[in-house]
């Protein structure tokens, strides 16, 4: 009995901690198609851009690519559009290995081939979710210049 009650308010905690995170996000504003603002693809789910931002343009009512940007410029922006958003997935993906290699830590019950385990598992994913963050800022930093 007591070890139900001890997994339970285990799992309580993330869950409790997860909807104090939400209640902290900033609300995004909807937009129907053909909005003011609606063709930028800025931070369209989850911060991810769209794989249209930079090239397309608002006129009046509707959203159009930009011809005066040039062919190799629309591929050059869709292209890091693309990147960006796989860099992005990376760093969730990242992001969840840290919990996970957290859950082992706390699951490890003083084994010392599942503490290094977590402890291998945390660190690679600091790792990779700072590769992450540093390729994003490149990405973003390159399609600043490309798409004025």
């Amino acid at each position: 009995m007591k070890t139900i009650r001890v997994w339970l308010s285990a799992m309580m905690i993330p869950f409790l901690m997860g909807g104090s995170f939400l209640a902290l996000a900033a609300p995004q504003t909807a937009l129907a198609e053909g909005a003011s603002g609606s063709c930028t693809g800025e931070g369209v789910l989850l911060g991810f851009p769209a794989w249209y931002r930079g090239i397309m343009l608002n006129d009046g009512d509707n959203c159009k690519i930009n011809n005066n940007l040039g062919l190799s410029t629309i591929i050059w922006a869709v292209g890091l559009n693309v990147l960006d958003i796989a860099l992005m997935i990376v760093g969730y993906l990242s992001a969840g290995y840290v919990i996970y290699g957290g859950f082992l830590l706390m699951t490890s019950r003083g084994k010392p081939e599942y503490i290094s385990e977590g402890q291998t598992t945390v660190r690679n994913a600091l790792i990779g979710l700072a590769i992450s963050f540093g390729s994003v800022a490149v990405v973003n930093f390159v399609f600043g210049g490309i798409v004025k």
